[in-house]
């Protein structure tokens, strides 16, 4: 009977020391799952932070878009305005140009009207004896005006 107990002993031992090993093995497989179940959290949270920010990107790609699309429109109408208003700049230079030929030429004529007027009229006041005040102001504000 006592080797029966003896051997009961030392079969105690041999479980517990099974019992501890297990134990240990379980604590080990605990962590080790705790440990990927929040590498998975984290790569979930991460895999939907990416996905949240595709979808904003991707909303901020459609508003460039449609900003491009919208700013090409406008440079066309712009392209189209500046092209009209060269032709109009044109057409005003032209108009302008010869405005100032026509008025060159009058001015011209004007000169040349204003020289025979002093001229006449130096001729009237010379051939008079005496020149009055008020024709020889008139003679000076014309020659004046002459050059």
């Amino acid at each position: 009977m006592l080797s029966r107990i003896q051997g009961l002993k030392s079969q105690s031992a041999v479980n517990r020391e099974l019992l501890a090993e297990k134990q240990r093995a379980l604590q080990h497989a605990v962590a080790a799952r705790d440990h990927l179940r929040s590498q998975v959290a984290a790569d979930v949270a991460e895999r939907e932070r990416q996905e949240d920010n595709a979808r904003r990107l991707s909303g901020e790609l459609a508003g460039l878009r449609q900003d491009i699309a919208r700013y090409e429109r406008e440079r066309a109408v712009l392209r189209s305005t500046l092209s009209g208003l060269r032709g109009t700049h044109q057409e005003k230079l032209s108009e302008l140009e010869e405005r100032q030929r026509a008025f060159s030429v009058a001015t011209f004529d004007d000169a040349a009207k204003l020289q025979t007027l002093c001229s006449e009229f130096r001729a009237q006041c010379c051939d008079a004896p005496r020149r009055s005040r008020d024709q020889s102001v008139l003679l000076a504000v014309l020659e004046r005006e002459q050059s």
